[in-house]
């Protein structure tokens, strides 16, 4: 089992959200904007939600239009928005927030900014990453079997965020990169 936190970013389809928990994973997020090319529909979202169990559920916020209650009717654990927004307005929601950062110069300038928070490095940033209160961060890059082995240099309560794999037609989903990742993360431990 996964000793560490992971964030599987735009799930897509129950099999890839049931084979995310049934590995360990942590935390699963589903596209919340009707724009968003993995966005699957509010009603899609309720029905895979209700097939999981083991995980925190959440959704992702693109923009300040995103306040609506089809976010509220689906009871998400967390929501995840960009830094460049405030704090998604959702007036009953009940969960907790995930701020994500595309560059360390905000994440280190907002370090209260939300519950959890995300930070966005390209591969070449993370042998230079010093975390700070690693406890409550993921880190989303491209991870792949190369940059893996850089986890070892990074504290063990730091999280990652992985995209999401998106279906070559339906019932077909190429799951190599999150098995490969997930597999590593597992024999990590």
């Amino acid at each position: 089992m996964i000793n560490k936190k992971v964030l599987i970013y735009n799930i897509s389809n129950l099999s890839e959200a049931r084979f995310c928990a049934g590995m360990g994973v942590s935390h699963v997020a589903f596209a919340l904007n009707p724009k968003d090319e993995c966005f699957i529909g509010y009603s899609k979202i309720a029905e895979i939600k209700n097939w999981l169990s083991g995980v925190e559920i959440g959704g992702i916020c693109t923009d300040d239009n995103m306040v609506s209650k089809d976010i509220e009717n689906l009871e998400l654990d967390f929501l995840v928005y960009p830094s460049n927004l405030e704090s998604p307005v959702i007036s009953q929601f009940e969960g907790y927030f995930i701020k994500e950062f595309k560059n360390i110069s905000d994440f280190i300038a907002d370090p209260g900014a939300a519950d959890l928070r995300i930070l966005k490095l390209e591969s070449n940033e993370l042998a230079d990453y010093k975390p700070v209160n690693s406890d409550s961060v993921f880190i989303l890059t491209d991870w792949n079997t190369e940059n893996l082995a850089l986890l070892g240099n990074l504290p063990h309560n730091l999280g990652i965020a992985i995209r999401g794999s998106s279906e070559e037609r339906p019932g077909f989903l190429n799951y190599n990169n999150t098995h490969d990742i997930l597999e590593f993360l597992d024999d990590l431990e």
